[in-house]
């Protein structure tokens, strides 16, 4: 008897061995799959993020100033006339910004997601992306000061032509879009294929 228990014993301990690594295996393959999962889900939300943004800058950029943009600038009484209309011409790009503060927020905040799931150096595009619309609204406040340094200047043709001609250069970052001298939106269309490239691998796993 003491044989048949001891076989008995020894097929339960196999038994509890085999149910352990099945348990271990499907744990693994659940994780795997989570993991999956939830990539493929980040990476989704990161270029659906990323396309919204992509129209929410160029409409920044919309070099059409419409009645009424500008308006809730909150000028001073030291302020000379010519003064707040520069400043309410550049505080168009801050309102405008404004409306898509939300949508910047949540791109800022899945950055740091999505360098979990992906890795540090894929994020980037989401970087150059932020980056871009930091350099519109940097823009908008240089062109302001080199505008109001402009009308200061009396009779220095030299200095006046030099000053326009960065003005210019420098409104085609907050303005520029659909130029041909555009800088801004090369920048973007490159992180947007950059972005892709990385989303893609993952989403297009499932199809």
């Amino acid at each position: 008897m003491s044989a048949i228990n001891t076989y008995f014993e020894l097929l339960s301990y196999i038994a509890v061995i085999i149910a352990a690594g099945v348990a271990i295996w499907g744990i693994r393959a659940w994780k795997r799959e989570f993991v999956g999962k939830r990539r493929i889900e980040l990476a989704e939300e990161v270029l659906s993020h990323f396309y919204e943004a992509k129209d929410a800058i160029r409409a920044i950029r919309s070099i059409v100033i419409y009645s009424g943009e500008g308006d809730s600038y909150k000028y001073s009484d030291s302020e000379s006339d010519e003064e707040i209309e520069i400043n309410r011409n550049a505080y168009v790009t801050y309102e405008r910004n404004q409306k898509y503060h939300e949508l910047f927020a949540r791109i800022w905040a899945v950055r740091y997601r999505f360098a979990a799931y992906f890795g540090k150096d894929k994020i980037k595009p989401i970087d150059d992306l932020l980056r871009v619309r930091q350099d519109i609204l940097r823009a908008a406040d240089k062109i302001a000061k080199l505008e109001k340094r402009l009308r200061l200047i009396k009779g220095d043709k030299e200095q006046e032509k030099k000053l326009c001609e960065e003005i210019w250069k420098r409104r085609l970052i907050p303005f520029g879009y659909g130029d041909e001298d555009d800088p801004i939106e090369p920048t973007l269309l490159k992180a947007e294929n950059e972005i892709e490239s990385i989303c893609r691998k993952v989403i297009g796993n499932t199809m």
